[in-house]
């Protein structure tokens, strides 16, 4: 196990907040503003001055970019939000190529539970009165199961 010191949990803390902003934003708006997202790449330096990060800076920002590059494609395709492109990418540089498969499945793990309920909400509503935007992308606020596998990437990045 990695020996963390409280300023690495502070920062592990710290992005996980960003998460949680993220999502509660995506909840309410169906937007991730960018703040939020420039904010958790931000914060990644100082993780790379604690001598913290997983893999040396560049590891981290290939996948970064690697993870972007699928991303925009689905983008333009509507499959994805600009925001959720963003926000996935910004983790993926925190996990790193070591534990990128783990936020990756994490996340489509708890994409699946947030489509499960999304499901059963529209089974629930009464007819005619469907959220607006059903069938489309946009339904699904996607930035809260970016966040359940942002901070499962976090939580094993501190070694807890």
């Amino acid at each position: 196990m990695v020996n963390v010191d409280a300023m690495q949990l502070g920062l592990l803390a710290a992005f996980c907040g960003v998460l949680l902003i993220a999502a509660a934003s995506d909840l309410r708006s169906r937007r991730i503003p960018n703040v939020l997202c420039l904010t958790g790449i931000a914060l990644y330096p100082f993780v790379l001055l604690t001598g913290f990060a997983p893999t040396p800076w560049w590891g981290g920002l290939a996948v970064g970019l690697a993870v972007f590059a699928a991303g925009a494609p689905l983008f333009a395709l509507g499959a994805f939000g600009g925001g959720d492109v963003k926000l996935v990418s910004v983790a993926a540089v925190w996990a790193g190529p070591a534990l990128v498969a783990e936020l990756l499945l994490a996340t489509a793990l708890a994409g699946g539970a947030l489509a499960l309920v999304g499901l059963l909400r529209l089974q629930l509503e009464p007819i005619g009165t469907a959220p607006p935007g059903v069938g489309q992308a946009a339904v699904l606020p996607y930035g809260v199961a970016i966040a359940a596998g942002g901070c499962w990437a976090a939580y094993r990045l501190s070694g807890v």
